[in-house]
């Protein structure tokens, strides 16, 4: 995979020890060969043991009072979602962004595939989600801009 630019991984957690293992192993493998340039992980003031759990990883812990550690980031107390996806694009260090849910995970090979889309510079939005979830307002919005546009937009 050749991409040009480089690709920042933002997520948000509140409470998420029993997910956020597995999302940061999937993206493990991209981290060390410097596929993905820098993870930041922002919670909101987690009390199930969730920062403990990032603070395993390669990734910088970044408490509020700006204390720097590894390769990530974890920012606390940001009570609002979008709020929290701010202030990680922020900090974010790559060219592009990828926000992931933290209690979602890339499947084998999916990042390279999704590199392949970051090539294109005429790509501004990459959306991904497991098969079979059509029932949000975002992928039925997806879905009819697929229809209208048909090739332009599957590229």
């Amino acid at each position: 995979m050749s991409v040009d630019r480089t690709v920042s991984v933002v997520m948000t957690t509140r409470n998420s020890a029993a997910t956020i293992g597995r999302c940061l192993d999937s993206l493990l493998p991209y981290q060390l060969p410097g596929l993905i340039a820098d993870v930041v992980v922002v919670d909101s003031d987690s009390t199930d043991g969730t920062p403990e759990i990032v603070a395993a990883y390669p990734v910088e812990m970044v408490e509020e009072e700006g204390t720097d550690a590894c390769r990530g980031s974890i920012i606390r107390q940001y009570h609002s979602t979008y709020a929290a996806l701010d202030q990680g694009w922020r900090r974010a260090k790559g060219d592009l962004v990828m926000f992931l849910d933290s209690d979602a995970y890339l499947g084998e090979g999916m990042f390279p595939k999704a590199a392949e889309f970051f090539a294109d510079s005429r790509l501004a939005v990459l959306g991904c989600w497991q098969r079979g979830c059509g029932s949000t307002r975002l992928a039925r919005t997806l879905a009819q801009l697929r229809e209208s546009q048909g090739e332009q937009i599957q590229r």
